[in-house]
């Protein structure tokens, strides 16, 4: 099977229930993910039993203990999906996989876990693409690098910024956590040579903290998160629809704000105490907005 896609947090979030990617087709298979991902059963009609090895499946949660990370679904995940308005029959322990994407709890349909089987020369490869990634100016491409660097003696530069990288990440971030993996390190060594923004123990106890988060939905968001403070990496769990109603009623659709009436598809939920200091994503904390006063405040 020929892949071409790369792995980001944005596209393959990671299931709530097991150590494992969701990929929604086939042939967006992430080539340089080496753990494992939950594909669709139409896998089978192109598996390579040379390229793929098949861990289990999500019907009976039979999958190796690597894999299996609880015994199903979480309450609150059930909870959170049907809030979002999600259907079906599913309660706490059903072993069908769930992940959260922009802030929503969803389940995936039937899927068979699967890992690439890797040998020495695939993972120099993604090695030398990461290093490369992390050389290379903005706008080059990994291609312009090495028609550029095609002649070099040697790949003394390349091999020096990798690990220069590597030895930075560790100094910063000692404990070594899962995510990390989907993490773009070399674009954010600026940030990580920056001394008033790296302190390790500070920053240790507030990654534990925010893996276990709920409200956190892309964990590999929190190291590009502490970093920059920008919360778009964490993908904060949203609002549900009977939490914005609910509000919207209270409000008799009068904006918070600005103080005028709109149409509920015109407001947008907003946390009444920022989630960045400690207001929670429930109930309590849920405020209705028109869009242009929502946005004014998040560009503040």
């Amino acid at each position: 099977m020929i892949l071409y896609k790369r792995y980001s947090t944005e596209e393959y979030p990671a299931y709530d229930n097991y150590d494992a990617i969701n990929v929604d087709k086939t042939a967006e298979i992430p080539m340089d993910w080496a753990g494992a991902m939950g594909v669709p059963i139409t896998f089978l009609d192109k598996h390579n039993p040379e390229q793929f090895e098949i861990l289990g499946t999500s019907d009976n949660g039979i999958v190796d203990a690597e894999l299996k990370t609880t015994p199903g679904l979480r309450k609150k995940f059930v909870d959170d999906y049907y809030a979002s308005g999600g259907t079906g029959s599913y309660r706490e322990g059903n072993p069908t996989a769930g992940y959260y994407k922009d802030g929503a709890a969803k389940m995936a349909y039937k899927r068979i876990f699967v890992r690439h089987l890797r040998d020495g020369r695939s993972e120099r490869q993604e090695y030398l693409q990461t290093a490369i990634q992390w050389i290379k100016d903005d706008g080059e491409t990994v291609e312009d690098y090495m028609g550029a660097h095609q002649h070099d003696k040697t790949a003394t530069a390349l091999l020096n910024n990798f690990q220069s990288i590597i030895n930075r990440v560790e100094r910063v971030f000692p404990n070594y956590r899962r995510p990390m993996k989907g993490v773009d390190w070399g674009g954010l060594y600026g940030l990580l040579q920056d001394e008033s923004l790296v302190d390790p123990e500070a920053l240790e106890a507030e990654t534990a903290r925010l893996m276990v988060d709920d409200d956190v939905t892309r964990q590999a968001g929190i190291y590009p998160y502490l970093l920059t403070r920008e919360e778009r990496h964490l993908s904060i769990r949203a609002f549900t629809a009977a939490m914005k109603q609910k509000a919207f009623e209270l409000q008799d659709g009068i904006c918070k704000s600005c103080s005028k009436e709109f149409e509920l598809s015109q407001m947008e939920a907003d946390h009444i105490t920022p989630w960045a200091e400690g207001g929670r994503t429930v109930e309590d904390n849920c405020q209705m907005l028109c869009r242009d006063c929502n946005r004014r405040k998040s560009d503040k």
